[in-house]
């Protein structure tokens, strides 16, 4: 036995090396929950044959776990007069902190603007209680606002008419942002935003290029300290490392996604099969196989992961069968093939 995923890997690589056994290797993964700070990645290397495929089996199906999260200590009272004054009085001794820079968790997600005509998808920190995903603080709770008037729209920012009284409440609030759908209904975007409770205005900070900017759209506000008013809310205070949540339940498990990787990549490998493993807590993607040939994910489960579930790129004959997938930022995305021959890249995703 070996303590460490990657030592076993080692192993398995010299075992290709000097050409498998007859049959192919076994990875036997004892139950247990296996840290990753970067992806586990298979290469050539790694690589088996039809006669002699290398496979990485749970010795436990759904036991044996590959996160790219981390456990939070227990959450204690907040007690800052300042912070206390921010939260909605009704909330007020309810919502509880979590000192990350004292769980040793520095690093941050630098949120990005996302969405159509907002570039590419980044990774994401999210939060989760006893596997259940949270949901950053935002107003209102449900449903939409309607974006008022267009006062301007150009390099400095889109710019709308919004008066609500409840704005007067954000005026120390850090990073304020915006889900909205500006342009049509169909295209969200995500963005940092300005508000000026005074002037009735909201400033997206960025020119909205995808559909324009239009009044009488649909959006709401998150990421806010002060909406924190109902259990399952959280919001973070990147300055300070302080995480402030209104617990759905005070002695659940807290975890944190942190991996900004895919938690299992593979490059040109073949035949290499995950069988029972599961992987989740990770920021971006779950499983991530380009240029693979009969690659396989057996009977796993891949969950809370702030991208896509399992993307297949290119290769031939790659797979999912058997496997469990919820809970995903996005989807899944198999891609293969030839469009110019009609090559067939026989992919596939079966009873999942």
């Amino acid at each position: 036995p070996f303590a460490t995923l990657p030592r076993a890997q080692q192993a398995v690589r010299a075992l290709v090396a000097k050409g498998l056994p007859p049959g192919g290797v076994v990875v036997n993964v004892a139950a247990g929950e296996y840290r990753l700070t970067e992806s586990l990645a298979f290469t050539a290397a790694d690589s088996g044959t039809a006669a002699a495929p290398v496979v990485w089996r749970a010795q436990s199906k759904g036991q044996a776990i590959l996160t790219g999260g981390q456990r939070l200590p227990a959450p204690q009272a907040v007690t800052d007069p300042a912070i206390l004054a921010r939260l909605p009085e009704a909330a007020r001794g309810k919502v509880m902190q979590v000192d990350l820079r004292a769980a040793g968790i520095t690093q941050y997600d630098d949120p990005q603007p996302r969405g159509f005509g907002r570039g590419k998808s980044m990774p994401v920190m999210e939060l989760f209680s006893d596997g259940q995903p949270l949901r950053l603080a935002r107003w209102p709770n449900s449903g939409f606002l309607t974006s008022g008037k267009v006062i301007s729209n150009d390099e400095k920012g889109g710019v709308f008419a919004f008066a609500d009284e409840r704005l007067a409440r954000w005026s120390a609030a850090q990073d304020p942002w915006t889900l909205g759908y500006w342009g049509y209904l169909w295209a969200e975007q995500r963005d940092p935003v300005r508000v000026d409770a005074a002037a009735g205005t909201v400033t997206i900070r960025d020119k909205v290029t995808y559909g324009g900017l239009n009044p009488g759209m649909p959006f709401y506000f998150y990421n806010l300290l002060e909406e924190i008013d109902e259990p399952g809310e959280w919001y973070l205070d990147r300055e300070t490392g302080k995480l402030y949540l209104y617990p759905l339940d005070p002695k659940a498990e807290l975890k944190l996604s942190l991996l900004d990787t895919p938690l299992v990549t593979a490059n040109a490998a073949s035949w290499v099969i995950l069988d029972g493993l599961t992987l989740e807590y990770g920021r971006w993607h779950g499983a991530q196989l380009t240029d693979c040939e009969h690659c396989l994910l057996a009977g796993c489960t891949v969950r809370n992961v702030g991208g896509e579930g399992a993307i297949i790129e290119g290769g031939k004959n790659d797979g999912l069968f058997g496997c469990d997938l919820y809970n995903l930022g996005r989807g899944n995305k198999i891609t293969g093939g030839d469009r110019k021959t009609l090559a067939p890249g026989g992919h596939f995703i079966e009873n999942c």
